[in-house]
């Protein structure tokens, strides 16, 4: 196997405590580092029942709350149910992330600070997955 044919998943919820699993979606970015495309599957998963005090059907917003953190700490790909909702929340955080090097570019190299840390960043974030 390659290692073009590699991809990261750091499955969430599974084998974890919720905490463990919001612990690795804040470090998301540290697994992006590694240059292997990413994947996050957060969309209705226990750890956010857990954290907020959600059912099933209410984890939707959070969700995409969620899909949008991964996306901001250089996931390439998200699974999610809400399609619709993920793609608006990774088409926000690849323009922000545009203008952030935009505005690194014309000040010189001084960012205004991504969250993933990286310049690309906005690149990976290309598209919401089912």
């Amino acid at each position: 196997m390659s290692r073009e044919q590699v991809i990261l998943d750091p499955g969430l919820d599974l084998g974890k405590t919720w905490w463990q699993s919001v612990r690795l979606l804040a470090a998301m970015d540290r697994y992006a580092a590694l240059g292997h495309p990413l994947l996050l599957g957060a969309s209705h998963k226990i750890f956010l029942g857990r954290l907020l005090g959600l059912d099933t059907h209410e984890r939707g917003p959070a969700s995409v709350a969620a899909a949008t953190i991964g996306a901001l700490r250089g996931c390439r790909v998200l699974r999610v149910h809400d399609v619709r909702g993920a793609r608006q929340a990774a088409d926000l955080v690849a323009a922000i992330l545009r203008a952030d090097e935009e505005n690194a570019d014309s000040t010189g190299g001084a960012r205004s600070g991504s969250a993933s840390g990286e310049g690309n960043a906005g690149r990976r974030t290309e598209r919401a997955t089912q």
